[in-house]
């Protein structure tokens, strides 16, 4: 092993021990509450099972096993994120450095780290945590699987268990199996075409048993959750599908979409980082033909599906975080470009120019608007921003302060019912002393949520309740007659600052009633 490799990786370990030392520092001081799908997951967590409403089990169960080992507390919710999205890192660095060098490697996992949503993602434990980690791990054991002559085990199992605990994490794991087939069914089109043996073997590698078993091997992970979604009306599909309802608007609205769509990933990939992978993502697709199999696996898990999702975004609004696992192996390729990796037909009068100072530039950037992102929490309030129009943090913040005005209702012994929103449920459960039994009323009797498959347990039968709802919010009569009577309503208003807040009514509800009590 020669110095430059010894020095790289040595580099890599201190800036992942340093990114590991700062995110969880951060973690702990940082003054937000849990956004509400941390709170709604963390319930989850406090009923562990095969399934779920809206999602695989994963972050149930990796919620679950941090507060069992680290109490439940804001940072033991969160901590899996910082492992996992410092952890990513590495893996990233593995890929660059398995299809390129070293250099490539790290290159790549500093543009991946300079990033704003690499700042949200090292802090928030929801979905995307577990699944970007496990994403990028199936890259990097996928790739190796379609470069090996003979498959071996180790590169087998290991991507076999990426891809199933990543299908375990989040639905969009299902994109890793079209990633596969793009890259080869279009470098075998390629091959095929200039007549090169290279076809022969791709050819043989897209029906070779060993990625055949891959796909059937990973897919088998999602046995218990077919089987509980089969005895819950197939819920969890039902409310994907939801997703990728579009709706007749006007060209100008979609334009819109499409629009914000493109400033969400600005925003999320750092904007001089995205700038450069689009121009390299453009001159790479120029040039298919020509590519090396590194750029080919790699705009096969990066451009064409971003350019699926621009096009999905033409018909309806798509959330920013949707293309995220995408940019993993983009921030590959443009780090490969910098590196001068790729062929030199690839240059332009421009190009060459940009290449030598891109780099440097992009992660110059990206640290500065990362260092904005980590500060934002610590600076809005001394410099008056809460609640404007500027201020990101709103959904982060007022879910303490409401469990904390709410004590002076709550008694021992009492349980909550949110008339409002899942949200609600959520939070108090989490942020009231001993985490009472926490539930949402909903009166249509449609499944909008995980709270709609508990229902109400005939188990708090004749005990008194706080119930939650929007100020001025007209309860309905099939809540009030589960109670023998209310009192109130008082309202609660959580400011947010600048005349923003969450206005609340609070009742008193006592002697719930069950149907076999009316």
């Amino acid at each position: 092993m020669d110095a430059t490799r010894i020095t790289t990786r040595t580099s890599v370990w201190l800036i992942l021990a340093a990114v590991f030392v700062w995110r969880l520092f951060y973690a702990a001081v940082v003054p937000l509450d849990l956004v509400p799908d941390e709170a709604y997951y963390w319930h989850w967590s406090q009923h562990l099972d095969w399934g779920y409403y809206s999602k695989p089990p994963m972050i149930a169960w990796m919620i679950g096993l941090s507060t069992f080992l680290f109490g439940d507390s804001e940072l033991g919710v969160r901590l899996p994120a910082v492992l996992l999205s410092t952890l990513g890192l590495w893996w990233v660095y593995l890929l660059g450095r398995s299809m390129y060098n070293e250099r490539v490697g790290l290159f790549a996992m500093l543009l991946c780290l300079a990033t704003p949503g690499a700042v949200v993602m090292g802090l928030l434990m929801t979905i995307d945590a577990p699944f970007l980690f496990f994403w990028t791990v199936s890259l990097y054991a996928c790739w190796h699987l379609l470069q090996e002559e003979k498959t071996t085990f180790w590169t087998w199992g290991l991507a076999v268990l990426a891809t199933g605990l990543g299908l375990l994490s989040k639905q969009t794991m299902v994109a890793i199996f079209p990633v596969v087939g793009c890259y080869l069914w279009g470098s075998w089109a390629v091959e095929y075409w200039n007549r090169q043996p290279a076809a022969s073997q791709l050819l043989r590698k897209l029906i070779s048993p060993g990625v055949w078993f891959w796909g059937v091997f990973s897919l088998a992970f999602l046995t218990p959750v077919l089987v509980w979604n089969s005895q819950h009306e197939w819920i969890t599909f039902q409310h994907t599908s939801s997703h990728f309802e579009s709706q007749a608007v006007s060209i100008v609205k979609r334009l819109s979409f499409s629009g914000e769509f493109l400033l969400g990933q600005m925003g999320v990939g750092a904007p001089v980082t995205f700038i450069a992978f689009v121009m390299v993502s453009w001159r790479a697709i120029r040039n298919w033909r020509s590519l090396k199999p590194q750029e080919r696996f790699l705009l096969s898990g990066s451009t064409i599906p971003l350019l699926a999702i621009f096009g999905l975004s033409l018909t309806q609004r798509v959330n920013p975080n949707w293309p995220a696992p995408f940019y993993i192996a983009g921030y590959v390729l443009t780090a490969a470009w910098f590196d001068n990796q790729f062929e030199q037909s690839f240059a332009s009068s421009w190009f060459p120019t940009m290449r030598s100072r891109g780099f440097r530039r992009c992660l110059t950037w990206g640290l500065a608007v990362a260092a904005i992102v980590y500060a934002v929490p610590f600076v809005i309030g001394p410099l008056n921003l809460a609640g404007t129009s500027v201020d990101p943090t709103p959904r982060l913040r007022g879910w303490s302060d409401l469990a904390g005005k709410l004590q002076s209702f709550y008694e021992p012994g009492m349980f909550v019912m949110a008339a409002s929103n899942r949200n609600e449920a959520s939070e108090l459960a989490f942020y009231l002393p001993d985490h009472p039994p926490s539930y949402r009323w909903n009166p249509n009797g449609n499944i909008i949520s995980q709270y709609d498959i508990w229902g109400i347990p005939d188990g708090i039968a004749g005990r008194d309740g706080v119930i939650v709802s929007y100020a001025d919010q007209q309860l309905t009569d099939s809540l009030t007659n589960q109670f023998a009577f209310l009192e109130g309503p008082q309202r609660l208003q959580i400011d947010l600052g600048h005349g923003r807040s969450r206005n609340y009514d609070i009742w008193i509800g006592r002697h719930f009633t069950t149907k076999e009590d009316q």
